[in-house]
Order: C-alpha cells, then structure tokens, then sequence
C-alpha cells in the first residue's frame, strides 16, 4: 500500500506550516468506562480541518476492502496533486450496524490524530495557549503520552466487558445440558444480571461457569 506520493516538495512545506497552528484536540466528552474524558471526532476534525485547508490540503476519509478487510484511508492532498495516506482497519467486534458506525467513527479519528501526530488536550485554554510559551512544551509531552488510552474503543466499552464468542456460548450451554441444569442456568444467568447466555460478557464467563458445575455437584 502506498503511504505518499512519489514528490513531496510541496505537501511537505504546507504540512509544517499546518502542524505550527495545531496544538491538540480538546478533550470534549466522557467516558464512562475508562472514567476519564476524551477528544471526540468533531473535536479532531475542528482541530485540524482549517490549518489544513489554509495550506492548501484537502483531508478525506474513504474505506476500501484490502485483501478482505475493510481498510480506512485518511488522505491528506495537497493543491499540488502530492499526497499523503494513513491505513487503519476497521475492526466490527458487533458486527452490525451500529457495531460498523462506531468502529468507523473511532478509526476516523484514531487516523486523524495519527497521521498529524496530534494530542489530545484538556481544555481550550491548552489549545489556544502559545506553544512557545515557557512550560508550553513540558504540557504537550504530557498530554501526549496521557492521550495514549484515553480514546475509548469502538462501541465505547472495555475489553472485559466484551461478549462472549458463539463457541463459548455453545461450549457453556453443552456444559448446561449434559448436567440437566437447563432451568437453573436460566435462572443463574438472569441473576448475573445477563438476558441469555448469548449476553454473557468474557469476565463473567469463568464465574458462571464455576457455578454451573457447582449446581451439578450437589
């Protein structure tokens, strides 16, 4: 895949003078599962949308399916005809809909903020502060690295509250039928706080499971 064009004498000078204006995004919403704040792509897009286009560069955001995976290109070109590109797959762990729409919103902005190598920051009074000011710099390094895993993954949950897969599903309901507890699993899972087994998230499935097979040993 091809990161750039083959000349770059034009986009690279407009890019400096883009990056001289941005400072970072402003971290605009909460997250209520990491319980800290993050930038959201509005805020992404606000940060580095007119310092582009003030220098002549056009960003967009198309997917194409690369050796069967759905590929995000972000695209920074130039009035040159140069060229830029960044590549992130997007990953649908729900794969539906919704699933799609939040994974393609959080790539958008995972690709913005990579390939201008932007921060995400606390507030406006950040973003609009002089970066040559003293202290200016040592604020920025911080940023940078707490903005790391402030950005909320697709669908804005953790990892372990994650689904489980349909062969644990299938390994967890053999379990179930093999003892004869078909009701009182029901019963086990509903007071986990889960509808069916098909809504039982990763870091409960070992606990449910322990409890099952303790039903069976009575």
């Amino acid at each position: 895949m091809e990161i750039n064009s083959e000349k770059q004498d034009q986009i690279i000078p407009a890019l400096i003078e883009a990056r001289k204006i941005m400072t970072g995004a402003v971290k605009d919403e909460k997250n209520p599962f990491f319980k800290n704040t993050y930038a959201t792509l509005p805020s992404v897009i606000e940060c580095v949308n007119d310092p582009l286009l003030e220098n002549g560069i056009l960003v967009t955001q198309p997917t194409q399916i690369i050796e069967g995976r759905v590929i995000l290109i972000t695209e920074l070109m130039h009035v040159s005809g140069q060229w830029k590109r960044g590549y992130l797959p997007i990953i649908n762990k729900k794969q539906d809909d919704q699933g799609q729409g939040s994974s393609m919103t959080f790539a958008r902005r995972q690709g913005l903020l990579a390939i201008m190598s932007i921060p995400t920051i606390d507030d406006d009074g950040e973003a609009s502060a002089d970066p040559k000011e003293p202290g200016r710099k040592k604020i920025m390094e911080m940023n940078e690295r707490k903005s790391e895993d402030d950005i909320p993954y697709p669908d804005e949950i953790s990892v372990f509250e994650t689904r489980i897969s349909e062969r644990e599903q299938s390994n967890l309901i053999s379990l179930v039928c093999d003892l004869g507890l078909q009701a009182q699993a029901r019963g086990l899972i509903q007071s986990h706080g889960f509808e069916d087994s098909s809504k039982i998230t990763k870091d409960k499935l070992q606990k449910i499971t322990k409890e099952i097979k303790k039903l069976g040993n009575r």
